[in-house]
């Protein structure tokens, strides 16, 4: 088994598995040693519950405990999960122990391939064994048998204060101004709050915090004094900071402590550095849509927060049914009455399945998110790992979402493209239309760090840090109160540890740079941040100091260093004020200190897989990334061991003759997803106007495009059924047959494997052993399929173990290319599939070579999609030498140009020099006046098929209540004809059809109507005797005046709709 490139592929995913690996191991311990007890009374003595411990253990079968390795988990269609068990511990008010009571917890989601994982730390080899990808690398929940993914979502960047305007804060109240300082504090455990201090118009702070999604505020003078020990003279000293020439700073401080001077009260240590160093000075506001001010929320983290959570509720609601179950002397003792109140108490595990199987979010304090918090929005934080092709399911773990909230804005600001950005994502994968710069993708070098608490290198540098800074120059805290005016704050994940002066700051920034590419200090951490913001005579510009950060979940990426020549790890914050070259001839002598990797690092690992992707327009190249993900390719190839819903396979699969070195970094061309097709750009047979393409009819009958759908339906008798019920049916044929019966299901009733089933033909059967009914099922699909495999997956264990009452079946459909089915080159020029051409009809080249595909030349003006131009050249050439062609972008440049390399090659081989040849008509035998551009290029079959899509209906369902045709593919619905087609065909002169289409054909009605007061609601119809029917007129008191007319029913509809709200509508009938 080869290993090679699956380190890169670890690579993609790896953010995901810490995260979770960071819950499992660290954070679980740290929300227990930090919950928060709950208290109640009894018998007038306070009491408290509280975890002392919570266990996870490892994925096991419920009935036997043998491992559970997730594959069982995918194809008998459950959730890969652990048994959860807990410890709560009744105490008295001294925190002391008086019982304990073992929990159990329910069953906790393991991520594939985390530590707690059966697969973690397999080979290849182990993998393939146990029916996994070779390329296995996890990242995803299985839950009910599906896949499916955490999606990473931003979030302002841990502890660092970032200032603000928002027009919205002035309705908080009177004198509230636009301006604010925001802080996200997150815990060691990674849950956070987001506090606020605003200003208000007097010149007064105010601070404000979140308690249960309630709004608090309180005076930060207030505050200070709350929280520190201290003086107001100490207190104005640190907030001026030596600055006492500014009146405007001054002014403000001493009207706050005025205003607080009645509130004296004596408390410890903590706020006055973090707050004061942020006051003085005037700086512009930061702009929150950075990602210089962002860092990513992962699956560990959400798992975290919501674990929190729940065990608050699970206690709250254990005393409440204590309390309750003593007050009502249902149980004589508190001991007996907990242990019934915590058995009875929700499975904190049955939360997270909730969640992984709806992507939606049940909280009660909003998890200090957006979404949450403001738009009462609790979903799609779940997406299901899509495994359309192997492209698709990995760009699902390097997708980062900016969170539903931002959906709803109407500004365009956060949806665009900032320069801080560049190297951290990518500027051409993320979708066009509604979610375009919201849903972005991290750049192929992107890294997100590991929390300290996994990293032992961060934790060293944290601890050291301090003493080496303090080495270098920094006044420490003690001592910043005799610096002079104008030295810059050293900050450490938020916390304010010192002062530096200016100059020696930039020395020493330039030291610790060096020092974290070489490696070798212990005090600076590889993935440490080291933002300088030097000070500027600029109104409105960043707060300078020294901003260090080594936290976790934030953006990293490669440089190298041009002073070591080695690489350097560089987060986005301190990217602003760097100068980095991207290509060599860039390098300024004397100002560049770093050079870029490589100049393709700024793409996502899909973007870099579009050959020749800077000859292209920029929007192709975003739309290729979208239309590489809806491609029919190679997922996966245990393709015997998946029971997916639907899973797509093309059968006529190469590695493309051009690619670019990603292909082969990241082993794309062991899931290949298409194939290398001779094309000829020409305007031929006027088959092939606006997008549509021509295939050879030959090329089509030797497998070209040829592709599979494979579908998985679970049948289960027992679902739906009472416990009563259950057990009581299976599957099975009776030993008298009927009529041929036997020529569609097998013994055991079942169809036979390999056999073509069609509509309505005989699916299975069961048997009802009361009454020894054997009932038979009918196939309900629309079209016809192979049963390719069953699975038995089992009962309910109530019945013989040779009883089947759970099957899953899987179901192949051929889908050869059909008119109207979509392909796509790799450069986004997709078109539909308008004619097979017979063979012997398709132009030819001097040497007899036929074009499997023709397009037309009135692709590529508009679009500008060079790049597959110099693709069908280079693919060209590459057949003819038998090569792979190198199609990494900016390779070539105007000096060393690519068509200038790949012409030399054809003109080497004897073939004109641009790729055109002269071509001959099929039809005529005559050499055609103009040489045709003729080469290779690779085209993809898009997963857009004319089966899944079309629509007809003749006969059909009707809407009760407008008898119209109802819409839907599923329910067997209609086309709509709309206002735009009757403009059309009023248009055309043909309205007399609008009378068959809209009436005939609708919802047609013979309606009668009074011919004297032209309504016909007021119409009634009595039976005579003879059986003759009479309709007389309740209004004119008339039988004879009546008349029946053809309307639309709905027509009757609108006059009964009018009328309750008394709007008499008439006609004038004759």
């Amino acid at each position: 088994m080869k290993e090679q490139g699956s380190e890169e592929l670890r690579k993609l995913i790896q953010p995901h598995i810490d995260s979770f690996n960071f819950f499992t191991d660290h954070a679980v311990r740290l929300i227990v040693e930090n919950h928060e007890p709950v208290y109640f009374q009894h018998n007038d003595e306070t009491k408290c519950l509280k975890f002392s411990e919570v266990k996870i253990g490892q994925p096991s079968r419920p009935e036997d405990h043998e491992p559970l390795y997730p594959n069982e988990s995918r194809e008998g269609g459950s959730s890969y999960s652990a048994s959860m068990e807990g410890k709560v511990v009744l105490c008295n008010e001294d925190q002391e122990e008086i019982e304990s009571f073992s929990v159990e917890l329910g069953k906790m989601p393991i991520m594939v391939r985390s530590n707690y994982c059966r697969l973690n730390g397999m080979n290849p080899e182990q993998l393939v064994k146990h029916h996994e990808e070779e390329l296995e690398q996890g990242g995803y929940f299985i839950v009910n048998g599906n896949e499916k993914v955490v999606r990473m979502l931003v979030m302002t960047k841990a502890n660092h204060p970032v200032s603000l305007m928002r027009k919205a804060w002035t309705n908080r109240g009177p004198g509230y101004t636009k301006y604010g300082i925001s802080v996200r504090c997150v815990r060691p455990d990674r849950t956070s709050t987001t506090n606020t201090l605003h200003y208000i118009s007097d010149g007064q702070i105010t601070f404000r915090f979140l308690y249960r999604r309630q709004e608090y505020f309180l005076p930060a003078t207030l505050l200070l004094k709350a929280l520190c020990d201290t003086t107001e003279k100490e207190i104005y000293e640190q907030l001026v900071q030596g600055d006492f020439e500014n009146t405007f700073l001054t002014d403000r401080v001493e009207l706050s402590l005025r205003e607080q001077k009645i509130n004296n009260i004596n408390t410890q240590e903590e706020v006055l550095d973090y707050i004061g160093a942020r006051f003085p000075g005037k700086s512009g506001p930061d702009n929150i849509d950075s990602p210089a001010f962002h860092e990513v929320l992962l699956a560990g983290h959400v798992f975290g927060s919501i674990l929190k959570e729940k065990l608050t509720e699970y206690l709250e609601f254990a005393k409440t049914f204590c309390l309750k179950s003593l007050e009502e002397k249902k149980s004589p003792s508190l001991s007996i009455a907990l242990k019934k109140s915590l058995d009875k108490t929700f499975k904190i595990g049955d939360r997270f399945d909730y969640f992984l199987a709806t992507g939606n979010l049940k909280t009660s304090s909003g998890l200090d998110l957006q979404q949450v918090r403001i738009l009462k929005k609790t979903t799609g934080f779940v997406v299901i790992a899509d495994k359309l092709n192997f492209l698709r399911f990995i760009s699902h773990f390097r997708s980062i979402h900016r969170g539903a909230f931002f959906a709803t804005m109407k500004t365009t600001a956060i949806r665009k493209l900032m320069p801080e950005a560049w190297g951290f994502l990518c500027p051409v994968h993320t979708p066009d239309g509604a979610p375009c710069g919201l849903l972005n993708h991290l750049s192929s070098e992107c890294q997100v760090t590991l929390d300290p608490l996994q990293d032992q290198q961060a934790q060293n540098c944290y601890r050291l840090l301090p003493t080496f800074l303090t080495s270098h120059g920094m006044l420490p805290n003690e001592m910043s109160n005799t610096a002079p005016f104008g030295y810059l704050s050293v900050v450490i994940n938020g916390k304010v540890i010192g002062k530096i002066e200016p100059k020696m700051c930039e020395e020493l920034v330039v030291l610790m740079r060096y020092l974290r590419s070489k490696g070798n200090e212990p005090a600076i951490s590889r993935n440490m941040e080291i933002a300088y913001v030097p000070p500027s005579t600029t109104e409105g510009s960043q707060f300078p100091g020294l901003y260090l950060f080594t936290t976790g979940a934030r953006f990293m990426r490669p440089v190298i260093n041009l002073q070591t020549g080695d690489r350097e790890m560089i987060g986005p914050q301190e990217q602003l004020y760097m100068e980095i070259a991207v290509v060599q001839h860039e390098i300024i002598k004397g100002v560049s200190t770093h050079i870029e990797v490589s100049p393709t690092s700024m793409l996502s690992m899909l973007a870099n897989l579009t050959p020749f992707s800077d000859y292209n327009q920029s929007p192709r190249n975003m739309y290729q990334c979208q239309m590489a993900k809806q491609t029919m390719g190679t997922p996966l190839h245990s393709y015997a061991y998946r029971t997916d819903n639907k899973l797509y396979k093309i059968q006529n699969i190469q590695r493309p003759i051009v690619q670019t070195i990603n292909q082969t970094k990241y082993r794309v061309n062991d899931y290949p997803h298409g194939c290398n097709a001779v094309i000829a750009v020409i305007s031929n047979t006027g088959y092939d106007m606006e997008d549509a393409m021509i295939i050879n009819k030959s090329a089509y009958e030797r497998g070209f495009g040829h592709g599979s759908v494979y579908k998985n339906e679970y049948i289960d008798l027992d679902e739906g059924l009472s416990r009563n019920e259950l057990g009581k049916t299976y599957i099975g044929r009776p030993d008298h047959l009927v009529d041929g019966l036997g020529d569609f299901l097998d013994e055991d009733g079942l169809p036979y494997i390999g056999r073509l089933i069609k509509p309505g033909e005989p699916y299975y059967s069961f048997i009802r052993p009361s009454d020894g009914k054997q009932i038979v099922k009918e196939f309900k699909g629309k079209e016809e399929a192979y049963i390719e495999e069953i699975r038995i997956l089992g009962g309910t264990g109530q019945r013989a173990h040779d009883l089947i009452s759970k099957i899953c079946v899987k179901q192949r459909f051929n889908r050869n290319p059909v008119i109207g089915d979509k392909f796509s080159s790799r450069h986004g020029q997709k078109g539909v599939l308008s004619q097979l051409w017979p063979e012997i009809n398709m132009p030819f080249s001097e040497s007899g070579l036929k074009p499997d595909v023709i397009i037309n030349p009135n692709a590529f003006p508009s679009r500008m999609t060079i790049g597959m131009l110099v693709e069908i050249m280079a693919a060209k050439a590459g057949a003819i030498h038998g090569q792979f062609q190198d199609a990494t972008a900016f390779r070539f440049n105007e000096k060393n140009t690519a068509i200038d390399y790949f012409g030399e090659q054809l003109k080497k081989a004897g073939y004109n020099y641009y790729g055109n040849e002269p071509m001959y008509s099929g039809t005529t035998g005559r050499e055609f006046e103009a040489d045709i551009f003729f080469g290779v290029c690779y085209y993809q079959r898009l997963r857009h098929m004319v089966k899944d899509k079309y629509q007809v209906r003749a006969l059909g369902k009707v809407n009760a209540l407008t008898r119209q045709p109802i819409k839907g593919r599923k329910v067997g619905g209609g086309i709509r004809f709309g206002e735009m087609e009757r403009d059309s065909l009023l248009a055309h002169g043909v309205s007399f059809c609008l009378n068959d289409r809209l009436m005939k054909s609708s919802d047609y009605a013979r309606v009668k109507v009074c011919k004297l007061c032209g309504s016909t609601l007021t119409l009634l119809s009595k039976r005579e005797h003879e059986g003759s029917v009479t309709t007389w007129c309740t209004s004119c008191k008339s039988d004879d005046s009546t008349i029946t007319v053809a309307l639309p029913y709905v027509f009757t509809y609108l006059v009964a709709e009018l009328a309750s709200v008394n709007i008499c509508l008439k006609l004038k009938v004759t």
